[in-house]
């Protein structure tokens, strides 16, 4: 039996840029919360986002001497709210689930560049929109 996995694809691609918009939407409310972004003067906002944003910090920390990646629950806090949270979500869907089980290295990585848009979206020290495109990030 052969199967035809072509009309699946065709259906991904065409979500693609509405999965960067959710995901971009996602990453900014992310950010904010977790990073408590609203507090604090235009100098430390500026601050915090550059330590943030340097070596990509935001994605992981040090335990034990070691560098432990996508250990900081931002990234995956995000994945679980964008494509896991209802059952419409594509991660629950039948027509899709099976592109985020297991979850591949892919969208770990989309989401990670969404978060780090939304961080730099601060880096003047006051938010200035930065669009999260397949070219820049």
């Amino acid at each position: 039996m052969v199967i035809d996995y072509a009309p699946k694809y065709t259906y991904l691609k065409m979500k693609i840029s509405t999965i960067r918009a959710q995901l971009a939407g996602g990453a900014c409310r992310t950010v904010d919360c977790s990073y408590r972004i609203d507090l604090g003067s235009k100098t430390e906002l500026r601050i915090k986002v550059k330590e943030l944003l340097i070596d990509d910090a935001y994605l992981s920390k040090v335990v034990d001497d070691k560098e432990s990646w996508f250990t900081q629950m931002e990234v995956l806090d995000l994945i679980n709210h964008q494509f896991f949270f209802t059952t419409n979500s594509l991660g629950c869907q039948p027509t899709t689930s099976q592109y985020f089980q297991p979850l591949a290295l892919q969208t770990l990585a989309l989401a990670a560049a969404a978060i780090h848009c939304a961080l730099s979206e601060y880096a003047s020290g006051r938010k200035a929109t930065v669009l999260f495109s397949q070219d820049e990030f």
